[in-house]
């Protein structure tokens, strides 16, 4: 599904091709991502963020199954 928050323009929409996750997280590329990253986990109640520079975007939310 996509994702919209409030104020948030959120890139690329696509499905994920990775591990599959057991649960929603948000990737975030480098330290100075970090604070978006959390703001962003609060408004989608996901509580796990990971540093990866495995991706050439900002910020990617992967929703795992049942997200809500």
């Amino acid at each position: 599904g996509m994702v919209q928050a409030d104020g948030w323009r959120l890139g690329q929409v696509g499905n994920w091709s990775g591990a599959p996750q057991k649960s929603s997280v948000i990737f975030y590329a480098g330290p100075q991502q970090l604070a978006s990253a959390q703001e962003l986990a609060g408004l989608l109640n996901i509580p796990t963020v990971v540093n990866s520079t495995e991706f050439q975007v900002p910020l990617v939310v992967v929703l795992g199954p049942g997200y809500r």
